[in-house]
């Protein structure tokens, strides 16, 4: 039996790429797209960080074979703020949490969802007398009615400003107890920013509901918001937040692009979050398995 031994022959010298002169568009455009791919990758052009490294150069580096085992199999330590994940088949990626918690939290979709239903600044992104009757109180406005069903619309036309609003109020109370379900469509324009919103609101209140006297409310609501401007871009969003005393929880979706540059997100704000199967091998059931209950995060402690 005869061993062969591969003997290492040295720098490989390349041949330059000769420019080709083609008739066919197509494949003249493939084959300068190929030439520039190479280049870069050979560092004869573009970003000198783009540029390839061949196993011989990772050799050099560490010192050799053994060298060069060590260093791929040494984990990375995450540094502060940082949190490693294993990836399996020995790779691993660190995430920096710090950033990726600080963009959430500076968020305009996050700062809408974090404010409760009874702070007044939750519409300071609307016009003023879509404002001024969406802060009001449905229930308290039941106090004052009784049951009672509520139509007002809005329009006005003029050279410097295109504005309509149509508001549906139902209410009921009787005693200390009063609900009532507010549903807002407005529309507004200024010939450079225009607006369309739809807000839901329902609540319901109790009175002497705690023990110092004041009243115990439930809320629930709906905004759905769309906006372009020609200063601050595009934008796309809807929330859903429900409130009951001093307990809060709602997502958001949000979409925007301004100067060019897109971003998305997807906010869930709940102590609890989980994702269950509907497919139950028990037949119909009230309530799922264990097994049921496929991912859950618990943020209290």
């Amino acid at each position: 039996m005869t061993n062969t031994v591969k003997r290492d022959t040295g720098v490989a010298r390349l041949p330059a790429l000769p420019s080709v002169n083609l008739q066919d568009k197509a494949l003249s455009n493939w084959v300068k797209a190929v030439t520039e791919r190479m280049q870069v990758r050979e560092g004869e052009r573009g970003n000198e960080s783009e540029r390839a490294v061949t196993l011989r150069e990772l050799r050099e580096l560490t010192g050799g074979v053994a060298g060069l085992a060590k260093v791929l199999a040494a984990p990375k330590e995450p540094a502060d703020g940082e949190v490693g994940v294993d990836l399996g088949g020995g790779l691993s990626a660190t995430i920096r949490v710090d950033e990726f918690a600080r963009s959430i939290i500076e968020s305009r979709l996050f700062k809408s969802l974090a404010k409760t239903l009874d702070d007044p600044t939750r519409f300071d992104h609307l016009a003023q007398e879509i404002r001024d009757e969406l802060v009001r109180s449905i229930a308290d406005e039941a106090a004052k009615r009784g049951a009672e069903i509520r139509d007002l619309s809005t329009i006005v036309q003029s050279n410097e400003r295109s504005f309509a609003r149509e508001v549906r109020e139902v209410t009921a109370s009787l005693q200390q107890a009063s609900a009532g379900v507010r549903a807002t469509q407005a529309a507004w324009s200024d010939g450079q920013r225009a607006m369309a919103t739809n807000v839901l609101q329902l609540q319901a209140s109790l009175g002497n509901y705690y023990q110092d006297g004041k009243p115990g409310r439930a809320s629930l609501e709906q905004e759905m918001t769309v906006l372009a401007s020609h200063t601050d871009g595009l934008r796309a969003q809807y929330t859903l937040k429900v409130q009951a005393g001093g307990a809060l929880a709602g997502f958001g979706i949000a979409a925007e692009e301004v100067n060019g540059v897109t971003s998305s997100a997807f906010i869930i704000m709940a102590d609890k979050f989980a994702i269950v199967s509907p497919s139950y091998s028990g037949g119909l059931m009230r309530t799922p398995r264990a097994q049921d209950v496929v991912f859950g995060v618990d943020g209290q402690p």
